[in-house]
């Protein structure tokens, strides 16, 4: 059985103006290639607002150029 990752070891809790309840959950890894955590928080394919929704597809494509 898999093990869960350490979700702080990859994404970084932002408030969300849009849904006062709901923080984004912003990858930090996008966040180093697009000059910063609220620059990375502004686009879409960097950030979710909920961590279940960020799928294994999704976590390749923002880790190409990584390796």
């Amino acid at each position: 059985m898999l093990k869960p990752h350490n979700f702080r070891e990859f994404f970084v809790l932002v408030d969300n103006p849009i849904n006062k309840t709901n923080t984004k959950a912003v990858y930090k890894f996008c966040a180093l290639k697009n000059g910063g955590i609220q620059a990375a928080a502004s686009k879409s394919e960097c950030f979710t607002t909920n961590k279940g929704n960020l799928s294994k597809d999704k976590q390749k494509t923002l880790n190409k150029g990584k390796m």
